[in-house]
């Protein structure tokens, strides 16, 4: 899981969660937080957007330096899109929901990030493509700790790792300053 449940517990009071459901089961669901809420703390530590001391470079822009629209906050982050495999049209329901939020939405921009290394997470990026996302850049990690199994304490490490940053622009562009 992506957080622990106390963590879940409070994207749920915040409204972060969106569901979809198939009768009484849920079908679908996608998690989509603020930038600038709590839980995402250690996200922007990671990133570390802008200038810093150590700039260790872990970001690196395709054609457009993004670190402005990350620096004025009207980011949403999609943390998790996930489909139960049981229901086979979920995935297809998760989209009006996505559209939706950028209808609540409309002064932000939305991002996401999806594997690609050391193995690439396809649908996520067919999905993003098709909702108008277009990828601004990667996070790469020179090595990653992964869970091993089911054995408490037991840690490999995956070398390298690379994530695509996914970048949806508002639907209202903001005004231009004088």
């Amino acid at each position: 899981a992506r957080f622990r449940p106390r963590q879940y517990l409070r994207l749920i009071e915040d409204g972060c969660i969106r569901i979809v459901r198939d009768r009484e089961d849920v079908a679908a669901f996608a998690t989509v937080i603020p930038w600038r809420h709590p839980l995402l703390a250690a996200e922007r530590a990671a990133i570390q957007w802008g200038p810093r001391p150590l700039h260790l470079g872990f970001v690196q822009w395709s054609h457009e330096d993004c670190t402005p629209i990350a620096r004025a906050g009207k980011l949403m982050y999609i943390a998790e899109v996930a489909a139960a495999p049981q229901h086979p049209r979920a995935a297809h329901r998760l989209l009006p929901l996505l559209l939706n939020l950028y209808g609540e939405y409309p002064d932000c921009f939305f991002f996401s990030v999806c594997s690609e290394r050391p193995q690439m997470n396809v649908r996520p990026a067919l999905l993003y493509h098709r909702l108008g996302f277009r990828r601004v850049g990667c996070v790469r990690l020179p090595f990653r700790f992964v869970r091993c199994g089911p054995y408490p304490g037991r840690w490999s490490v995956v070398s390298p790792f690379q994530s695509g940053i996914w970048l949806k622009s508002p639907l209202r562009p903001a005004a231009p300053h004088p």
